[in-house]
């Protein structure tokens, strides 16, 4: 979930909430072709049913045939109808070009339109406009113009600077853009325009994080988490302990910082969930070592040659203490113990199989290779951005590792 909730036609529906003076009227001579306002009102009507879609599209379609013939003397709640329907059909360049006509006109709009009907007391600041400049900068989006887009949100801030919305929807552009430095600036702008946005878990966790989101910093980013939600990651914690069976039996420190990762990725941006994959990876690293290469370093070190194992390389050299080991090399060493003559590797599989861990060679070389290609593209921001799926699939994949390392069956 983006901590910036993505704009949808139901924005552009909700201006349907507000009475504009034609709409519930019949059309009388204005237009030529009065059935646009029915089809019109058939499509939107059908709309939210997602089975009749097709039919939702046929009933936009003749509304703009009917619309487009009339729209330069058609009064602006027509252009209103005509957006939406191009909207409705996912024509969202030809629906940008007739809301940024309502914004560029809006003192036409302002004397068409009875925004103090029906008891409404909205003002066309407070309620019309915020929805049509919500509307232009979706479309912009939609259509693949975020320049646009970007120059509608600034529009709109310049025009109603102290109004919530337009801070929040250049964020989500700078979010999706990559620019996570520029979207945290101005989702603290939107917090500060409205303390309840702020308050909104999500939005906290990032403003807790701040620069971070431009950074591949995860321990600065748990560190921070750790301070500002010290009660929800604990309370993270006693769930994970109920239902996750060999959680009590990880490390303190790797406790905190997983159950401090899951709330990482409540809401956050792309990039902070790339932070949590790198998470994930440095908690199994963790627990790998702790309980497989360090205690074999102790057990072997004092009673074994290294010199007729150079061939050995990274085990070698780990032992003797002139290098560490990332999981990639954990993986890999895991998985060449099981199959290797080399007499430390060997050597290395009699501890494993006297110490009960072979369930950890039940994790397929397939599986291997793919936590670690997940982890070293989350860990470069460079990289191709991962999806959802993606960072599941790197978390379910440290699980089982920690599953199989602390004893559950594979």
């Amino acid at each position: 979930m983006a901590i910036v909730p993505a704009l949808t036609g139901d924005v552009e529906l909700s201006l349907w909430e507000l009475p504009i003076h034609g709409l519930d009227d019949p059309i009388g001579d204005v237009f030529s072709a009065p059935a646009a306002l029915l089809l019109y009102h058939a499509g939107v009507e059908t709309l939210p049913a997602r089975e009749e879609v097709s039919a939702a599209n046929e009933h936009f379609w003749d509304a703009i045939k009917h619309l487009k013939n009339v729209i330069a003397s058609a009064p602006p709640s027509a252009r209103f109808m005509i957006a939406r329907s191009f909207s409705g059909v996912g024509e969202y360049h030809s629906a940008a070009e007739h809301y940024a006509w309502l914004i560029d006109n809006d003192e036409v709009v302002r004397t068409d339109c009875a925004v103090e009907s029906r008891g409404l007391s909205k003002t066309l600041s407070e309620g019309l406009f915020p929805g049509v400049h919500k509307c232009l900068i979706n479309a912009y989006e939609q259509s693949g113009e975020p320049e646009k887009a970007l120059a509608a949100c600034e529009r709109w801030f310049q025009r109603f600077p102290g109004q919530h919305g337009p801070c929040e929807c250049m964020a989500r552009i700078h979010q999706k853009r990559g620019d996570f430095q520029a979207a945290y600036e101005w989702l603290r702008k939107e917090a500060d325009i409205d303390p309840a946005f702020g308050e909104d878990p999500n939005v906290s966790i990032a403003l807790a994080l701040g620069s971070v989101a431009a950074t591949v910093n995860v321990g600065e980013a748990i560190d921070k988490l750790k301070a500002k939600f010290p009660s929800e990651i604990l309370g993270i914690e006693v769930i994970l302990t109920d239902y996750w069976e060999i959680f009590k039996r990880l490390d303190p420190e790797s406790r905190s910082e997983w159950a401090a990762l899951l709330l990482l990725l409540r809401g956050v941006p792309a990039q902070l969930a790339h932070l949590s994959c790198v998470g994930f990876s440095r908690v199994v690293e963790r627990e790998l070592n702790g309980k497989v290469f360090e205690p074999f370093r102790a057990s072997v070190a004092p009673h074994i040659s290294l010199s007729t194992h150079e061939s050995d390389g990274r085990l070698s050299r780990y032992i003797e203490r002139r290098a560490g080991l990332t999981l990639g090399d954990m993986l890999w060493l895991l998985d060449r113990a099981n199959t290797s003559q080399s007499p430390l590797l060997r050597s290395f599989q009699a501890w494993i199989t006297q110490n009960d861990l072979q369930g950890l060679h039940t994790l397929s070389r397939a599986q291997r290779r793919r936590i670690q290609e997940i982890r070293n593209r989350a860990a470069h921001p460079s990289a191709a951005r991962l999806t959802e799926v993606e960072i599941k699939e790197l978390e379910t994949g440290c699980r089982k590792v920690l599953d199989l390392l602390h004893g559950l069956s594979g």
